[in-house]
């Protein structure tokens, strides 16, 4: 059975979306790159969206500040800067609190939604609208401090009490991923829980005849033994 196949836009769509395919599983649910079989994670952002108007009055660049985070100890204020989708914003602005000054600019993912403060007070993870990832900043240092793998148009971010764990809102797959974190001095990490999916290993089953090796070679994927075990797969979170 093929769980993949072709999402047909309504009526009244425009001519230049019924020319693109849009790829959807069993539930007509998006799914995006990050989510295929197999792959490794590459951190993207998305294209800005051009303007259909090609007499369009050229516009000044804006920011758009939108959402604020204030820092543990209340100095400092973080402020995503979004810009707009035709021409995106890649910075969090840092404002001091007692000068009501811009500060400094950090470099961050496309198009930033918004700003979370993890419970232990440091880092700061910023939820970017089109990039498949979540940009961490260490607000000891005001520095990019890596990225946390997710999907794009993500929107909103709440941590647990203990700061272990956290649910990211996506509105591109109409889904609350589950994010386990992991804080220290020497940095956050995090990954999506997997809610479910499928375990290679379990359904091959091992040892892997020759023939069945051969197959898999054929199709990219490889085994670590001559009759050893599939390597082991990433579980997949069940779409729908």
């Amino acid at each position: 059975m093929n769980l993949m196949r072709d999402i047909v836009p309504q009526q009244g769509a425009s001519s230049a979306a019924t020319e693109k395919s849009y790829f959807g599983n069993a539930y007509g649910r998006l799914t995006s790159e990050v989510w295929r079989y197999d792959t490794k994670f590459v951190a993207r952002d998305l294209p800005p969206v051009a303007n259909n108007n090609p007499s369009a009055t050229p516009q000044p660049r804006r920011d758009h500040p939108t959402r604020v985070a204030l820092s543990a100890d209340g100095r400092k204020l973080y402020v995503t800067l979004p810009g707009s989708e035709a021409a995106p914003g890649h910075e969090l602005a840092v404002i001091d609190v007692a000068t009501e000054r811009v500060i400094k600019r950090i470099p961050i993912g496309s198009r930033p939604y918004n700003a979370v403060l993890h419970p232990g007070g440091r880092y700061l993870v910023v939820i970017n609208e089109l990039s498949n990832y979540l940009s961490v900043i260490d607000t000891y240092k005001d520095e990019p401090a890596g990225i946390i793998p997710a999907d794009y148009y993500a929107q909103g971010l709440v941590f647990s009490a203990d700061g272990k764990q956290a649910w990211l809102a996506s509105r591109y797959l109409d889904q609350v991923l589950v994010l386990q974190i992991e804080a220290n001095d020497s940095g956050l990490r995090g990954r999506v829980l997997p809610q479910g999916g499928f375990n290679k290993t379990v359904f091959i089953g091992k040892p892997v005849s020759a023939e069945l090796r051969q197959a898999l070679r054929r199709r990219g994927i490889t085994v670590q033994a001559e009759n050893g075990p599939v390597r082991q797969a990433p579980m997949i979170p069940l779409i729908g």
